[in-house]
C-alpha cells in the first residue's frame, strides 16, 4: 500500500491530496457552494461569512485554505481581497477523478451502494 505522500503511478494527475483535503470539511464545502452560486461574481470574506454560521477569521482561514488548494482565487480590490471559484480547475479534477474511477471500475448493473455477495446484494 502506498503511503500518504506517494501517489500510484498508474494514476493520471487528478489533483493533489490538498485539493481533496479542502474539500473534506463541510464548512469549506459549504463556502465554496456559495462562490459557485455566485456565477463568478466576487465576493469579499464579509460577504462570505454573512451566509455562513462561522466566525469572519475561520472563513478567512478556510479560504486561505481553498485556496491553496486551486478551489478559488482572490484578488485585491483597494483593502479586501474578492474570492471567486476557479472552475476550470474544480471540473479538471473532478471530470479526471471520475474517469479514472470508470476506466478502473467500469459501471455494473449494481450501483455503488450494492455490494455484491454469493446471497445477493447488500444494501
Amino acid at each position: 500500500m502506498a503511503d500518504a505522500d506517494t501517489a500510484p503511478t498508474s494514476l493520471p494527475d487528478i489533483g493533489t491530496a490538498e485539493f481533496f483535503k479542502a474539500l473534506s470539511d463541510p464548512n469549506r464545502l459549504g463556502i465554496l457552494a456559495d462562490l459557485v452560486g455566485c456565477c463568478g461574481e466576487p465576493k469579499t470574506v464579509t460577504e462570505v461569512a454573512e451566509s455562513c454560521s462561522i466566525d469572519l477569521s475561520v472563513v478567512s482561514r478556510h479560504l486561505a485554505t481553498l485556496r491553496r488548494a486551486g478551489l478559488v482565487a482572490a484578488h485585491r480590490r483597494g483593502r479586501e481581497a474578492q474570492y471567486h471559484c476557479c472552475y476550470d480547475e474544480l471540473v479538471r479534477v473532478l471530470r479526471a477523478t471520475a474517469d479514472t474511477i470508470e476506466a478502473c471500475c467500469p459501471p455494473t448493473e449494481l450501483s455503488c451502494c450494492c455490494v455484491p455477495t454469493t446471497e445477493g446484494p447488500v444494501r
